[in-house]
Order: C-alpha cells, then structure tokens, then sequence
C-alpha cells in the first residue's frame, strides 16, 4: 500500500516513515490497515476521531494543525560525515565512538544523523566535521534531544541541538544556511 497518494494530502499526525500516528503515544492508538487507508493517507483525514482529538487540543492551546511543525529553522539537506564524542556535564571526555556518523540534515538549531550506536537523551555531544571545514566548524557542542532506532535498519536516527552561537554562527557561514 502507498502511504501517500501523490498530490493528495495525508495526517499530519501520519509518519509514513514509521507507519503510525504521531498524535497517540504508548500504544493507546494503533491504526489498523484499514483505518490507515482510509483515514490517515487520504484527505479524509479530517474525518477521523484521532485527528480531531488532536484539532482540538491544538485549538486549545492555541495551535493551529498547520503549525504542527514545530521547527524554528528550516532544514537543509546535507549528507556530511561528522565525528562524535560524548562528555560528561563537567565537558570531560566519557567516550569516542569509533564509528563516523552522517547528517542527514542541518539547520541553525541542531543537525540530524544516523549512527549505528544509540545516543542517550540529554547527554552533551562534542562533534567534529574534520579540519576540511573552517576551524569554527571543525569542532561544536550539542545536546541530543531524541533518539530513534529505525526499523529493520541497522542504525539509529538522532536530533541534535547545537549548544553555542559559534557553532550557530558557523554553520551559517560555512554552508549558507538562513532562518
């Protein structure tokens, strides 16, 4: 089944990536196949009771369903190999993880990779994308802020945010990235 028919409009509670509801956490709300078909791939989304559950707290706290994206920078794609060490909260070096990960994409808040190792929420991140980048970019700190193990893949998906304005600054400069 495709998950999106193309120039139609899905949920956008669905991910077609993950193929489930992105509104409904903990397993309370599985759609079955047909639900899906029916509902979270097709413009009648809007019919269904999860997607006005999810309206109506949006409405509530004065979130609108097409401000569901709640990224403050937009995204660039870009596939760079990035070196990865973990510190401590005292900036101390826990761990060098010997496999090189690789972005996925950059904005001026953070960056997501895959790697093959998974990466604990919260901890602090010193990365590296090699002396081939300008020496305010050969080195930045993030915070890891999710990480999800993709199925039937080898590897994990991660969000970082980057933790300094240098590091802001210089990914803005060094690949020409805006707001």
């Amino acid at each position: 089944m495709k998950d999106q028919v193309k120039g139609k409009k899905t949920c956008p509670y669905w991910s077609a990536e993950d193929k489930s509801c992105t509104f409904r956490k903990g397993g309370l709300f599985i759609p079955l196949a047909d639900h899906i078909k029916v509902y979270c791939t097709t413009p009648k989304h809007t019919s269904c009771l999860q997607y006005k559950l999810a309206t109506e707290s949006n409405t509530s706290s004065k979130k609108s369903i097409n401000n569901y994206n709640r990224r403050k920078y937009s995204r660039y794609k870009r596939k760079l190999p990035v070196t990865l060490v973990l510190l401590n909260d005292s900036g101390n070096i826990v761990r060098h993880y010997e496999e090189t990960s690789d972005t996925s994409d950059l904005s001026l808040g953070g960056m997501q990779l895959s790697t093959y190792e998974p990466l604990t929420d919260d901890s602090i991140i010193n990365f590296s994308f090699g002396n081939t980048y300008p020496t305010t970019l050969q080195s930045g700190l993030a915070r890891v802020k999710w990480c999800k193990h993709k199925k039937d893949m080898p590897y994990f998906t991660v969000g970082l945010a980057f933790q300094t304005e240098q590091t802001i600054r210089a990914v803005r400069s060094c690949f020409g990235i805006t707001a």
